[in-house]
């Protein structure tokens, strides 16, 4: 191969590189506003299921009726158990939740070394659908410490270790 031909090749993958650079930074926006758009969406429901449960606990205090009276009353009970049911399920989807799913080995990879290195400890856990102290854990090799033993096995420095 000739030495114009090695340097068309570079550049073209140079070009290429460049295209997928962008595409990602396009794909971490659109991820971070449809994240912003969900939680805003969990927060407006679960007002809402505030709201209801005041209302139904209105109803009952109305109505005088305790556990054995009140021929309504089971049914509003009922509901009131599937309304206050709703909200775990909805804030489990909520970015301030205590955890989004575990974190697996090809995660802790992808923090440490892959398409997630460079970004902050929150940006790479929103990013890779994971919490920041997921990410923080790893990465100063609280968590993961078979994983960190393997890249230093072969030759790499964390950048984050104290």
């Amino acid at each position: 191969m000739k030495a114009s031909e090695l340097e068309a090749l570079v550049n073209q993958q140079a070009e290429q590189i460049d295209t997928l650079k962008t595409g990602m930074a396009w794909l971490r926006e659109a991820h971070a506003n449809l994240t912003d758009r969900i939680d805003r969406q969990t927060e407006g429901f679960t007002a809402k299921v505030e709201v209801m449960s005041a209302a139904i606990d209105k109803i009952i205090a109305q109505m005088g009726a305790d556990d054995e009276d009140g021929p309504f009353y089971p049914e509003f009970k009922a509901l009131k158990t599937v309304v206050e049911d709703m909200v775990p399920k909805v804030n489990s989807t909520n970015k301030s939740a205590p955890v989004k799913r575990n974190m697996t080995d090809a995660d802790a990879l992808r923090c440490l070394t892959g398409d997630a290195k460079d970004l902050a400890h929150k940006d790479a856990g929103e990013f890779l659908g994971l919490t920041y102290a997921q990410v923080y854990s790893c990465r100063l090799e609280f968590t993961f410490k078979h994983v960190h033993k393997d890249l230093r096995d072969a030759k790499w420095v964390n950048p984050w270790a104290k």
